[in-house]
């Protein structure tokens, strides 16, 4: 776990899981007594195991499972001279393929408009609704991460240029361009804090998170404040609740590719390592599809 953390730069979350896969096979191990050393795990070992994680567990977690004890092979086979890999011979399941949900512009644009429609009928606090417009406008115009977006500070941001810079997973480091719908409601938002004597600083003390709370401006609001104000605006704008905000994510990628941004582009937006991870965005609504082809072939 060291090596991943600091030799690899695997995110928090990923060390988490890598931990838990590796726990969970040496409990097994441990429950059927099968071996008392690393060097004595066959592939039939790692295989029943396999078996009997099927019962409980989806596809997807079984691929986790797999690929993170295979990676801990690997390194015992490299750093400490491991005669062998008992997961080499082993195919790791195939993942279930499902199509993100996404929302629709339509959608997205009556979300994006639920805190100042609430604002001006008195139904939110002020500094909330400003705050709340400039990060829903943010999250779709960049598509960050939402552990992205809890810790962005205001260096980060260049209004000026229209991009912002995002620290994502693995401590690598990624540009977004920002749209000028995020750009004035940035200002808007900064323009407020000024106003009310909240930023550049508070009480004598740099205010460096773009989002905070009502009453904590010096603490980043946290991830979990995000997602559960994203499930009162998805209500109040009468969208369907079991929207995560990893669903803006999707559409930012999904409607980025409906009007013609390629592949590779939007690879690099979303900070994906992989573009087998950004290819799950290629399917295109029935609707966008009929008009391309409309607008393309001789005899539509």
């Amino acid at each position: 776990m060291t090596f991943l953390r600091h030799e690899r730069n695997f995110s928090h979350h990923t060390l988490i899981s890598y931990e838990e896969s590796l726990s969970q096979l040496r409990d097994y191990l441990r429950k059927y007594q099968l071996c008392k050393s690393w060097e004595e795990i066959s592939t039939d070992h790692i295989r029943q195991w396999m078996i009997e994680l099927q019962h409980d567990h989806k596809k997807s977690t079984l691929h986790v499972r797999l690929s993170a004890v295979r990676s801990f092979f690997r390194y015992l086979q490299i750093h400490h001279h491991l005669p062998h890999n008992p997961c080499h011979r082993l195919v790791l399941p195939r993942r279930e393929k499902i199509l993100p949900k996404f929302l629709s512009e339509t959608q997205i644009e009556l979300l994006i408009q639920a805190p100042l429609r609430l604002l001006s009928s008195d139904k939110l606090d002020s500094l909330v609704a400003h705050r709340d417009a400039a990060l829903l406008e943010l999250f779709y115009s960049t598509g960050t991460r939402i552990s992205e977006l809890s810790s962005l500070s205001w260096s980060q941001i260049h209004l000026q240029e229209r991009w912002i810079k995002i620290h994502g997973k693995g401590s690598k480091e990624r540009v977004c361009p920002i749209g000028q719908r995020a750009i004035d409601a940035l200002s808007q938002w900064q323009y407020f804090l000024s106003s009310r004597g909240l930023y550049p600083s508070y009480q004598d003390i740099p205010v460096t998170y773009v989002f905070f709370g009502l009453y904590t401006p010096h603490k980043a609001l946290s991830p979990r404040h995000i997602q559960q104000q994203l499930k009162f605006y998805l209500a109040q704008a009468g969208l369907p609740h079991d929207l995560s905000p990893h669903k803006i994510r999707h559409s930012y990628a999904t409607h980025l590719l409906n009007h013609g941004a390629d592949l590779r582009t939007v690879q690099e937006l979303l900070g994906h390592e992989n573009l087998s991870t950004t290819q799950i965005y290629t399917h295109v609504d029935a609707a966008h599809m009929k008009k391309i082809y409309q607008q393309a072939h001789p005899r539509s």
